[in-house]
């Protein structure tokens, strides 16, 4: 049933990324039509042309503000995609060791059936009921632990015990503590997922990113170490990746840190194309 509703998910996703896909081609070609249509533009002789020179100019920056709201929407199914494609490779290695625990207890119990068959054949029983072996009946040693039964119970027939299934209870108060941990764990990584697109679109326009300063605003607004903490992975990751910038860190604390409970360098990214 996981499974099942895993491989859904992926469908989905896939015929998500291929819409996407699609959208980019299309809104670039609309982009490409009206920047051809702007730089044929003559200069504006009289009002009509003034507001038609204008009316062009507005189309054309719907059309790139349409482009980056779909860039940033398939940033946020990428980023969901990885952290589905983590949890099925987890929920695979759970599955495989649950496997290979099952195989192994099915192999000691084939494993112990022989032995017991193969003792069985070979023994003999003497006059006093006491089982006996023959004298080149091989013989390993075995660990063993002694221990004392105080009262042994009689059975008359011996088999392989079964395993019952003991009912768990529901613990309501649990389950909410768990429902709330995964809700709160949601709601970090979606306010992880917008912050990186604010900050992201503050670095293209102001072309310098003091991360020092804006990561102990983070802290104070959101009240969240592991969001502030985790959007600076993030956000230098970019950095890094991409040959437009270039990330200075200082092995120094700043003035603010001294003050704070968490102290980091002064760190800055900075773009160089």
């Amino acid at each position: 049933m996981v499974f099942e509703e895993i491989s859904n998910k992926s469908e989905e996703i896939k015929y998500t990324l291929r819409l996407g896909n699609t959208l980019s081609i299309e809104i670039e070609n609309v982009i490409d039509f009206f920047y051809h249509k702007i730089e044929s533009f003559k200069h504006p002789e009289n009002e009509e042309e003034q507001i038609a020179f204008e009316q062009l100019n507005a189309d054309y920056s719907k059309a790139v503000k349409i482009k980056n709201d779909v860039i940033n929407f398939f940033n946020d199914v990428d980023y969901r995609l990885k952290q589905l494609m983590d949890r099925s490779l987890y929920a695979n290695n759970q599955l495989r060791n649950l496997q290979n625990n099952f195989r192994s207890q099915s192999r000691i119990r084939i494993n112990l059936k022989r032995l017991l068959k193969f003792t069985l054949e070979q023994a003999s029983y003497s006059k006093n009921d006491i089982v006996k072996l023959p004298v080149l009946f091989p013989k390993k040693i075995l660990p063993i632990e002694r221990f004392k039964f105080i009262e042994v119970p009689y059975y008359d027939s011996f088999g392989i015990k079964k395993n019952k299934i003991i009912p768990v209870l529901y613990d309501k108060e649990h389950a909410q503590k768990e429902q709330n941990k995964i809700q709160k764990d949601l709601q970090r990584q979606e306010n992880v997922a917008r912050l990186f697109r604010e900050y992201k679109a503050i670095l293209e326009k102001e072309k310098e990113f003091d991360f020092t300063e804006h990561f102990y605003k983070i802290l104070e607004e959101e009240n969240d170490s592991e969001i502030a903490l985790s959007l600076g992975f993030d956000l230098f990751q970019y950095a890094n990746r991409n040959p437009r910038y270039e990330i200075d860190i200082q092995r120094e604390l700043s003035d603010v840190s001294t003050k704070k409970d968490i102290l980091i360098w002064k760190m800055k990214i900075r773009q160089i194309i």
